[in-house]
């Protein structure tokens, strides 16, 4: 975590084969400077493809106990044994978002209301990790940052 130098990170993306939780736990003290990782989860009905992978339910307490939670509201506890992942292949693991707990208000509504295929990365910005998006494509960006203070 060292690494960082003590600056903070708006977003994390990880796509490590199934080590992704460990990346975000090596940080250690450093955790609290990211806002938003976002990382595969395995979803918990699917063999383990990697050593040491760990399935949906392992990873949300972990995540939760580093300060974080899932992004988008709409995925609740039940999120992990949802049959309901996508296309057979994208049923094995997802890409999920997680957020710092205390930005978790200003992140309620903003995937349903921007879904993934409008914003082309979701990051968390300012120093209070509201919610923004931005599409190239679209020529749009949306920061939901609040009152916060850069």
């Amino acid at each position: 975590g060292s690494w960082l130098g003590g600056r903070p990170v708006a977003r994390l993306k990880l796509d490590a084969e199934g080590k992704d939780l460990d990346i975000v736990q090596s940080l250690g003290p450093y955790v609290d400077k990211v806002g938003l990782v976002q990382m595969e989860v395995f979803h918990d009905d699917m063999p383990r493809l990697f050593r040491g992978t760990l399935h949906c339910a392992e990873v949300l307490p972990a995540m939760r106990s580093l300060g974080f939670a899932v992004a988008d509201g709409r995925l609740d506890d039940e999120v992990c044994a949802d049959v309901t992942w996508g296309p057979q292949l994208r049923r094995l693991f997802r890409d999920m978002a997680f957020v710092r707990q205390a930005a978790i208000p200003l992140w309620e509504g903003f995937q349903a209301a921007y879904p993934e295929n409008m914003c082309s990365a979701y990051s968390a910005a300012g120093a209070c990790g509201g919610p923004a998006c931005s599409s190239p494509r679209l020529g749009i960006h949306v920061n939901r940052t609040g009152a916060c203070d850069d």
